[in-house]
C-alpha cells in the first residue's frame, strides 16, 4: 500500500515521458511482486486448512461446483455489466474475465489444481520446483486465464505449505528466521517476474507474437 503511490507516479511517467525506467521501474516491479502474489499466498493458506484439517471438499466435482458459483458466475455477471458500459472489446472476453476480473477464473483454476496436488500428496520440494519452472513459462497463450494460473499456482501452493508447516514455523519463529524467509520470498517473487519479462522480451525480439486466447 505504501509503495502504490510510487507505482502510480511511474505510470504517469510512462504516459508523459514515454518510459518506465530507473527507480520507478524497480519500485513498480517490487510492488507488483507483492500485491496479488501475497493475496494468492493467503488464499492457498486458508484453502489448505479447509482441505487438510476440515476436509471441507471431498471431491473435485464438489469443489468445482462451489467455486464456479462463487467465482465464475460473478465474473461473468459483472463482466457483462462492464462490457455493456464500455464495449471496448469483443463480448467473448467476458468468459475469461474482462479487465481486472481475470483474477477470478485464475483463482478458480488455482483451487482445482491445488486440490489435486494436495490429494496426491507428492513431495513438496518436487512440486515447488515443478511449479517454479511452470511459472517461468506462464507467458504462453492459453485460454480462460490458464496462463496466469501457471504463474500464480506456485504462490497458492506455497501458502498451503505454510499452513501445513505452520506449527514448525511458529516454534522456530525469531527475527533471523523471519528475515531469511522474507528475503527468500522477495527473491522468489522478483526473480520469477524478471525471468518472465526477460523471456517475453526475448521472444518478442525474434518477432514471435502470441495471439490472445479466450
Amino acid at each position: 500500500m505504501l509503495l502504490h503511490p510510487f507505482v502510480e507516479l511511474g505510470k504517469l511517467r510512462l504516459i508523459f515521458v514515454g518510459n518506465f525506467t530507473g527507480g520507478y521501474k524497480w519500485i513498480a516491479l517490487f510492488s507488483r511482486a507483492f500485491r496479488l502474489e501475497a493475496f494468492v499466498f493467503v488464499s492457498g493458506y486458508v484453502f489448505a486448512m479447509q482441505i487438510i484439517q476440515k476436509n471441507k471438499f471431498t471431491s473435485v466435482i464438489e469443489l468445482a461446483k462451489s467455486k464456479f458459483i462463487r467465482l465464475i458466475i460473478p465474473c461473468w455477471i459483472f463482466g457483462l455489466v462492464y462490457w455493456l458500459m464500455f464495449r471496448t472489446t469483443s463480448p467473448i472476453v467476458i468468459l475469461k474475465g474482462i479487465g481486472h476480473l481475470w483474477y477470478l477464473p485464475c483463482l478458480f483454476w488455482c483451487f482445482l489444481f491445488a486440490f489435486f496436488l494436495y490429494k496426491k500428496k507428492w513431495n513438496e520440494k518436487f512440486v515447488v520446483l515443478s511449479l517454479l519452472i511452470i511459472s517461468a513459462i506462464s507467458f504462453l497463450p492459453l485460454p480462460m486465464q490458464l496462463n496466469r494460473t501457471m504463474y500464480y499456482l506456485l504462490f497458492f501452493y506455497l501458502g498451503g505449505c505454510a499452513w501445513k508447516y505452520s506449527n514448525v514455523l511458529v516454534a522456530k519463529a525469531n527475527f533471523k528466521t523471519i528475515s531469511v524467509l522474507f528475503l527468500l520470498f522477495v527473491i522468489l517473487l522478483v526473480g520469477v517476474n524478471l525471468f518472465k519479462e526477460y523471456s517475453i522480451g526475448l521472444i518478442s525480439s525474434h518477432g514471435i507474437i502470441f495471439k490472445e486466447q479466450y
